[in-house]
């Protein structure tokens, strides 16, 4: 019975350990970061997941714009944006359950999840 009840337990913690248990991000995160030109930009995005998939939009100063590829991994994630013609690959790393880190090629910024009221 003791012998169960550790193995048990070390399987727990095991899954703990490597993040099985992973952060949901649906939902509204904003954040503000500098342009290429030094303006400040506020910006938020509408994340939707699905097991390992992400879509979604994202709202700027461009207006809004639809996430493509996106692929999450533990509490990795990349997609892309369609801007002007390009395309932006955006990384993130998944701080806690409120605060995502994001990059691109041009900025770096922290959002924040939006409660609702």
């Amino acid at each position: 019975m003791i012998k169960t009840l550790f193995l048990i337990n070390s399987f727990v913690m095991l899954l703990v350990a490597t993040g099985y248990s992973q952060v949901d991000i649906t939902g509204k995160w904003k954040g503000a970061g500098n342009a290429p030109d030094g303006r400040t930009v506020d910006i938020t995005f509408n994340f939707v997941t699905s097991n390992e998939t992400l879509t979604g939009s994202m709202d700027g100063p461009m207006g809004t714009k639809e996430i493509r590829n996106g692929k999450i991994q533990g509490k990795t994630f990349n997609f892309d944006i369609r801007m002007n013609g390009r395309t932006i690959t955006h990384s993130c790393e998944i701080i806690s359950e409120d605060k995502i880190h994001l990059k691109t090629e041009m900025m770096e910024m922290d959002l924040t999840r939006e409660k609702n009221p």
